[in-house]
């Protein structure tokens, strides 16, 4: 009879733990912070340089940054705003320390009353610079004219640009 009861005990056992599932997680690559109405001053030397204003700003684990909901920043020189950018939709990478903003980009230079349109353009913070890529469509506009191309290569506050493969009729001082 003990044999009896151990052989049992052993296949309840044994058909216990062959029937167990193993479960596998997968590593959370969401954001690890959330916040919103996001309002950040950059300053340098106590002046400010650009303000950038965020519905909500996601923070990744690699410290990278995802505005789902667009975002706007005024870059200012002489403590005044001198062009404004706004976005649907952006993104920030911290390994190369350059913003991607898609979905009605606009760029409007306050004083040279110029504005620049694209569906997506890279800020690059530390050279102060903007990007079209070749491949992207960008209109701008001023008082006189309407220039189009693909690609461009500006300044942040917009005074200088490039297009990069300009299109459509220009106007010449030529008689």
């Amino acid at each position: 009879m003990k044999i009896f009861i151990a052989i049992s005990i052993s296949s309840i056992l044994l058909i216990a733990c062959g029937n167990k599932e193993i479960k596998t997680f997968k590593k959370y690559t969401g954001p690890m912070l959330i916040g919103e109405n996001i309002f950040t001053n950059y300053t340098d030397s106590g002046k400010v340089k650009l303000r950038m204003w965020a519905p909500e700003q996601q923070e990744l684990e690699s410290g990278d940054r995802i505005f789902p909901k667009g975002i706007k920043i005024d870059f200012f020189e002489k403590e005044v705003v001198s062009s404004t950018l706004t976005a649907n939709y952006a993104t920030f990478s911290k390994a190369s320390g350059i913003y991607t903003v898609r979905n009605d980009v606009v760029i409007q230079s306050k004083d040279q009353q110029k504005k620049l349109n694209t569906e997506e353009l890279k800020w690059i913070p530390k050279k102060h610079r903007v990007r079209i890529e070749n491949d992207k469509f960008v209109r701008i506009q001023t008082k006189t004219e309407i220039l189009t191309g693909m690609g461009l290569d500006a300044s942040e506050d917009f005074r200088y640009y490039k297009i990069k493969k300009p299109q459509g009729v220009f106007a010449t001082n030529q008689p």
